[in-house]
């Protein structure tokens, strides 16, 4: 795959050139459900290429009862409600409220005939106000907070459908291996009771003095391998079947089922854009959404604010009089503050934002290159890994053959039992050494289904 100079600078121009022009009602609420996810993206259900029921299921059930995933849905709406904190900073804020005040005053030694020496009095006061406040967004600062915390949502959301398609590879990886150890098992049983015959067949011989010790001992040596190596791959059966298990939450009963057939050959080259919609880099995309219109709110902060406060309602010394509108009291105030000085912290912080942008558009493309690589790789390998295949299938065919050529010459009388153990165990051999590049090529499209954000449904291939 062949990816020009001025393809990348074009998605890195598409990246920042929507910089604040995200809208206000991009937020929706995931809802906490993996596989809920947004008109823009969602994820590709890749793994029913390999037409397995049973990895369906594995797959399907990680999505919805991965106890990690459902942590990073919970981060996400934390993310999502923070967002929405901001969003209100815009809107006028309004209180009400009412009061109520009563208070006793002495007066005492006043020059009036008659008068006691202390005359109490006792006034009672009530109020019912609405109160107002709001900061005009004269040169666009908290519409560039709102924007920035948007962006912020959209990277978390990005990052969390990420992990929805990580996990997802995870589980398929994982689930075509423990196929791959099932199957090895069963050739491995036939390999360590052929290696038994061998050694019990030339124990015999040696017995009675028709073969060598060491052919004796090294068939043991070799029975003994093969027990080991059977050994080895119930354990690792047992723990891939856990790891299965711990991934879809524990409630789903994970079965195993043979390999899926090879995935039909893909073409040397993808288009470029098929890597557009990988959650990585609409992250990184919206990163540098999020780093602009922190510059905007940086640039904003050098300019004078104006607040608005105002209250109205009504006081009286009597509850009964407080909706009386002719006992209505207000007041309506300004507040424009600009900053004078601030020790070059307010420019530098602008400079500081400026230098942000920067840093994020280049990781852009960091990450644009890296998926270059990661999918030209994956191509690169299955063509390989296609060539090893044909070449392994020839070998199981002429161990095959090899075999029941041992067969009939041992039936015929011509060839010997051991002649014909020997054969069956290269021919296990063989198949379990195809079995390993069969899985390999297997994991390599789980990679390239990676690589490209999904499977390749609705994306255009040139052949």
């Amino acid at each position: 795959m062949k990816v020009s100079f001025s393809l990348w600078m074009l998605l890195l121009t598409g990246a920042c050139s929507t910089a604040n022009q995200a809208p206000h009602n991009q937020i929706h609420n995931e809802g906490g459900q993996a596989g809920s996810t947004s008109a823009d993206w969602t994820l590709q259900p890749w793994w029913l290429d390999f037409d397995r029921p049973d990895l369906a299921l594995a797959v399907e059930a990680t999505l919805h009862g991965n106890l990690d995933l459902k942590s990073a849905a919970a981060r996400l709406r934390q993310v999502e409600m923070q967002s929405r904190i901001i969003a209100g900073n815009q809107m006028p804020a309004a209180s009400v409220g009412m009061q109520a005040a009563r208070s006793r005053t002495n007066l005492i030694g006043l020059p009036f005939p008659g008068a006691p020496n202390v005359l109490p009095i006792t006034t009672s006061q009530m109020g019912l106000g609405l109160n107002l406040s709001w900061e005009l967004d004269l040169w666009g600062r908290m519409e560039a907070e709102e924007d920035a915390a948007i962006a912020q949502w959209q990277a978390s959301r990005a990052d969390w459908q990420g992990a929805q398609l990580s996990l997802s590879a995870q589980v398929g990886k994982t689930w075509l291996s423990a196929a791959a150890t099932e199957m090895e098992l069963q050739l491995g049983e036939k390999l360590a009771a052929d290696a038994d015959r061998i050694a019990q067949h030339l124990q015999h011989r040696y017995q009675s003095g028709l073969a060598p010790a060491n052919w004796m001992q090294s068939a043991q040596s070799n029975a003994q391998l093969a027990h080991t190596r059977l050994s080895g791959l119930r354990i690792q059966l047992d723990q891939q079947q856990r790891s299965l298990r711990t991934m879809t939450g524990g409630d789903t009963q994970v079965n195993l089922a043979a390999l899926p057939e090879i995935p039909a050959p893909l073409p040397e080259t993808l288009p470029a854009d098929a890597i557009a919609r990988r959650p990585d880099l609409r992250a990184a995309e919206a990163q540098i959404l999020s780093a602009e219109a922190q510059h905007q709110v940086a640039r904003s902060s050098l300019y004078p604010r104006l607040s608005l406060t105002a209250s109205g309602g009504t006081s009286s010394n009597t509850l009964s009089d407080l909706l009386d509108g002719d006992l209505r009291v207000w007041s309506l105030a300004g507040n424009l503050v600009a900053p004078l000085f601030e020790g070059g912290k307010l420019r530098n912080q602008v400079e500081l934002r400026a230098a942000g942008i920067e840093e994020k558009q280049l990781q852009f493309v960091q990450r644009a290159l890296l998926a270059y690589a990661e999918v030209e790789n994956a191509l690169l390998a299955e063509q390989e890994l296609r060539g090893q295949l044909q070449s392994m299938d020839q070998v199981v065919y002429q161990a095959l053959s090899d075999q029941n050529r041992a067969q009939r010459r041992f039936q015929q009388g011509t060839g010997t039992l051991l002649d014909l153990l020997q054969t069956q165990m290269t021919h296990t051999q063989k198949q379990m050494d195809f079995l390993h590049v069969h899985l390999q090529l297997l994991l390599n499209r789980v990679n390239l289904y990676l690589a490209v954000g999904g499977d390749f449904h609705g994306v255009s291939i040139a052949s």
